[in-house]
């Protein structure tokens, strides 16, 4: 299940859910952890994700799947 931002309208819909998931769990500084890693190691969000709050890419899923059955 790959995803590569493209900026069309439903990219920047599923990125909202990740950027959501993030911050219910651990606030902005989470997020803002997260892009601080991203731009000093020169990883991908996800890859910067898993190192900074321990989330495979089968758990973020599951954390915005967690969202959108909430709403």
């Amino acid at each position: 299940n790959s995803f590569k931002f493209s900026g069309t309208a439903t990219d920047y819909a599923r990125a909202s859910l990740y950027f959501q998931a993030i911050t219910q769990r651990g606030g902005l500084r989470s997020l803002l952890s997260v892009y601080e890693r991203m731009d000093n190691q020169g990883l991908d969000f996800f890859s910067a994700t898993q190192q900074e709050l321990g989330w495979s890419r089968k758990q973020f899923d599951k954390e915005a799947l967690r969202l959108l059955n909430n709403k």
